[in-house]
């Protein structure tokens, strides 16, 4: 493997521990706060994932609640998006094909909302998160 591959390999372990990172503040938060339970990646179930047409393989989402069965929502953490690994940081295919995904998702009559680390860590997402539960509930 080349010097350059374990760099980049080494970038992208680290965006990736970083998402999870957020991902488990976040989750800690909404349980702090009170809000409904999602199923997220570190639960018990894991992801909740959402079949799309045209696909043969379903999209894995970080936080999924099914407030009523036509009234759902999600949550996507983006660790690591400003690190030189991850897709975020390095366009191209990576990035255009998550935004497909999200555009799929909101088709589909998801409504999703997207929070960047730095928004978890000083208290946006859960801002957000509380405002939205308070209108619907």
């Amino acid at each position: 493997m080349k010097q350059t591959d374990v760099a980049n390999q080494y970038m992208r372990d680290q965006a990736k521990s970083d998402r999870e990172k957020w991902e488990t503040m976040l989750a800690q938060q909404i349980e702090d706060a009170g809000l409904p339970t999602p199923i997220w990646t570190g639960s018990e179930g894991g992801q909740y994932k959402v079949k799309a047409p045209g696909r043969s393989r379903p999209y894995r989402v970080d936080f999924w609640w099914s407030l009523d069965y036509s009234n759902a929502m999600i949550v996507e953490v983006l660790g690591g998006e400003f690190q030189a690994g991850s897709k975020y940081a390095r366009g191209g295919v990576a990035l255009r094909k998550w935004v497909e995904r999200l555009r799929w998702l909101e088709r589909l009559g998801y409504r999703v909302y997207c929070f960047t680390g730095q928004e978890v860590k000083d208290g946006t997402a859960i801002k957000w998160l509380r405002k939205e539960f308070e209108v619907k509930t």
